[in-house]
């Protein structure tokens, strides 16, 4: 038998130039924390409308609803029918901040909740899986901008972080008494079905990578549970229990949801699948969001090399089931468009809380902080950058607004060839939204979706609106409509006789100069970057000429 190995003791000047290093580091960590916090907001608070995609048509819905029973003009077109609904968490926080703060204020504050919620949650979350906080969960802030964010995914991104924090209580009260994780899991898990259904998944999805490690480590002394030899243990149901309970609600929750209703609008699109690892970057500059996703992925294979960077073994299972998950799951999903390509941004968020930095080396452990940190600031002035040009869309979107009557109907459409990047005409898309803050009109393309949104259109205005979140009409769809002969078959389209029926056209992703589309039908009000605003002209009635 071999003699054990003896160390040295710690002199007392090096256990207090340990104790030094430590408190140094500490330090370090929570100002990279503190600077980059203050960094990231900076585009959220630069701009009054952060132009992410769907963010205003949901910001309009915030108005909506703050402003019920005290804006008349709102009421006549839309109504809120509150639902159990599994989207709902943007709809219950901002309309009481906008009642204090202001529309576009509460608006900003909830998008940055969902920014500090993440950061958050991967600090809490890798607390609990290795006991310590280290400089790592820095590497969070690389991803905060990214595509589903981009695209306006708001309650999608605040699941996502609710999910890290749920599963961070769970690992923490993993020695506890299992009534207090059945309990703590059972909130959360209620709680997570109102933010997003995406959110539960997450945390289903954690949960089983870190109870799947538990269950089958057979080695002692760590944190993982061992069988005995018996096939089921007393303990073993317990936590099969505990683990699978909390869940119970939800389903009962979604059996009484009109979601369900869209249960069947399901679809794959395999030829998507790549390109929601581009979603984990993907910004604004295609070449620069390639390049910075070859630089962090060569940085993380070379750190997994040196081994200077450590995975937990349950972080391990986690990838592997989420590889697993998101190569089987449809891309759209209860009605909802990305379900697929949305997991490996909410995915990546988790497997940093997993991982954790080796190296020991106090010089290293600086070099990475300060590497994190201008890597961080890179991107998120690239960010700005970028809302500084498509604010200006959005400047020529709130002067139009001027010419457009309060309580009016304005329809949303598209040129024949639109013109623009993909990162200026997504932001756009949903501006003239605005109309429904500014001027208390009825828009074509607000979300008002039976079964994902608590917003309806009254009886009267139901049929002339896009209810199935679709794409708007080109120009020369409405050419064709406004010029059919009176016995012609036409689509049963919402926007179908629009020359009758609204009172202005919206006109996305045009050139400067692009002439009038139907001259006949409608007169130019203004000219923006990437699009035009139209009034419809009142058609002449036979009854007025006699």
């Amino acid at each position: 038998m071999s003699e054990p190995v003896m160390t040295q003791p710690m002199s007392f000047s090096q256990s207090l130039g340990a104790v030094v290093r430590v408190a140094d580091e500490g330090r370090l960590v929570r100002a990279a924390f503190g600077l980059l916090i203050l960094a990231m907001l900076v585009p959220v608070f630069a701009f009054q409308v952060p132009p992410m995609a769907d963010y205003v048509n949901h910001l309009a819905r915030m108005h909506v609803i703050a402003s019920a029973g005290n804006d008349q003009l709102l009421n006549n077109f839309y109504a809120i029918k509150w639902q159990i609904i599994p989207n709902l968490v943007m709809d219950a926080v901002v309309p009481p901040l906008a009642r204090i703060l202001g529309t576009y204020l509460a608006g900003q504050v909830f998008v940055a909740l969902n920014l500090l919620a993440i950061v958050g949650g991967v600090a809490a979350l890798h607390r609990a899986i290795t006991g310590h906080l280290s400089p790592w969960p820095l590497v969070s802030f690389l991803f905060l901008y990214n595509h589903a964010l981009l695209y306006g995914f708001m309650n999608f991104v605040f699941a996502s972080a609710i999910a890290l924090w749920a599963l961070a209580a769970w690992v923490y009260l993993r020695t506890h008494d299992w009534k207090w994780r059945a309990a703590v899991s059972s909130a959360f898990v209620v709680v997570l079905f109102f933010c997003h259904l995406f959110g539960i998944g997450m945390y289903g999805l954690g949960l089983g990578a870190y109870e799947g490690w538990r269950l089958f480590s057979n080695r002692p002394g760590v944190d993982g549970a061992r069988w005995h030899g018996r096939l089921v243990s007393r303990q073993a149901l317990i936590d099969i229990a505990v683990l699978s309970l909390p869940f119970v609600p939800a389903l009962g929750l979604m059996a009484f949801s009109p979601t369900m209703g869209l249960a069947t609008d399901v679809s794959w699109d395999w030829n998507a699948k790549l390109d929601g690892l581009g979603w984990l970057v993907q910004a604004y500059g295609h070449g620069l969001d390639t390049a910075f996703g070859f630089v962090l992925l060569f940085a993380m294979a070379l750190g997994l090399m040196l081994r200077a960077i450590t995975i937990h073994p349950a972080g391990l299972v986690l990838l592997v089931s989420g590889f697993v998950v998101y190569v089987g799951m449809p891309t759209v999903l209860f009605g909802s468009w990305a379900a697929d390509l949305r997991l490996p941004v909410a995915l990546v968020f988790m497997a940093i809380a997993f991982a954790d930095l080796s190296v020991v080396s106090p010089i290293a452990r600086r070099i990475f902080v300060f590497a994190i940190i201008a890597l961080s600031l890179v991107r998120f002035a690239g960010v700005g950058t970028a809302w500084a040009e498509i604010d200006q869309s959005f400047d020529d979107m709130r002067s139009s607004l001027q010419f457009i009557d309060p309580g009016s109907k304005v329809l949303v459409a598209t040129a024949n060839r639109p013109t623009g990047t993909e990162e200026m005409n997504l932001p756009l898309s949903h501006a003239a939204c605005l109309a429904m803050i500014e001027r208390s009109s009825l828009v074509t393309t607000a979300f008002a979706v039976t079964g994902k949104q608590i917003l309806n259109v009254r009886p009267d205005y139901h049929a002339i609106v896009d209810t199935e979140d679709g794409d708007p009409p080109n120009v020369a769809a409405l050419a064709t409509n406004a010029h059919a002969g009176p016995k012609a078959v036409l689509p049963a389209n919402y926007w179908r006789q629009w020359s009758d029926r609204y009172d202005f056209v919206y006109v996305l992703y045009t050139a400067p100069g692009d002439a009038n589309p139907i001259p006949d039908h409608l007169e130019l009000l203004y000219e923006g970057v990437n699009f035009q605003l139209y009034e419809v002209i009142p058609p002449v009635r036979p009854d007025i000429l006699r």
